[in-house]
């Protein structure tokens, strides 16, 4: 069985503190109270810069926090954690919002030959769309990554199982068919538990009552983006002037 411990650090403190604290929608305390329920010195950057306070669960302080259903709000005088029931700092539909257009950059960087500053960033680089199931919280995560990588492998590490290795030409590709993915299973988009998510990230997520899409079917939801000439292309790095 897969550790479902929630893995806070010197963090833990804190949590414990917000979370005797149910019933208050509005937790608000300072900069020094903070460091004295952690009994750690904040960085600078905790004082000064309010995106420290992050609600990314692969950071263990924000573990802290969300495990307490809290999120942080930040200010001069020190921070407020308020109540939520849910991870990702942005809703569903804002999700939904980012993710079109996210498809559609990537559709239209396919319609145009590469450009030599995608071409050094490797986007135009073989990328895998990766299918995971995670029975034991009962989701499926569709991601990508870099041809080369074994990002896959390494996410599925918490009791997870590779369904899909789908390789594509290039990055735009990739964008495409991950957005074609989330589509299909848009009905059923849910966030994993904070221990799973300590490790995977919070979006990208649906309830495994939805059985994983095949990539054929992902494919005819991209439509007319996977008949793009460039669908197919490739251009390695050291190919940089073959694209200008």
């Amino acid at each position: 069985m897969t550790s479902t411990e929630i893995r806070m650090g010197p963090w833990r403190p804190l949590y414990e503190y917000l979370a005797q604290r149910p019933d208050e929608a509005d937790i608000d305390i300072t900069y020094d109270d903070v460091e004295a329920i952690v009994h750690l010195r904040l960085p600078t950057a905790a004082r000064q810069r309010p995106e420290w306070w992050t609600v990314i669960p692969l950071k263990q302080r924000a573990r802290s926090w969300l495990a307490a259903g809290r999120h942080p709000f930040a200010s001069d005088a020190g921070v407020v954690f308020r109540r939520t029931d849910h991870l990702a700092g942005h809703s569903l539909e804002r999700q939904r919002r980012s993710r079109s257009m996210m498809d559609e950059y990537a559709t239209s960087a396919l319609l145009v030959p590469p450009t030599p500053e995608a071409v050094d960033c490797g986007w135009w680089e073989p990328h895998i769309v990766y299918v995971i199931h995670f029975p034991e919280a009962e989701v499926i995560r569709v991601g990508l990554t870099h041809g080369d990588s074994n990002r896959a492998t390494i996410l599925s590490g918490p009791g997870g199982t590779v369904l899909q290795v789908n390789r594509l030409a290039n990055r735009w590709s990739a964008t495409v068919l991950e957005g074609a993915f989330l589509r299909l299973a848009d009905d059923f988009r849910v966030e994993p538990p904070l221990w799973l998510a300590q490790t995977t990230g919070v979006t990208e997520f649906w309830t495994d009552s939805f059985a994983a899409p095949s990539a054929d079917e992902a494919l005819a939801v991209a439509g007319v983006a996977a008949k793009l000439s460039n669908w197919t292309l490739s251009v390695p790095r050291s190919d940089r002037g073959s694209a200008e």
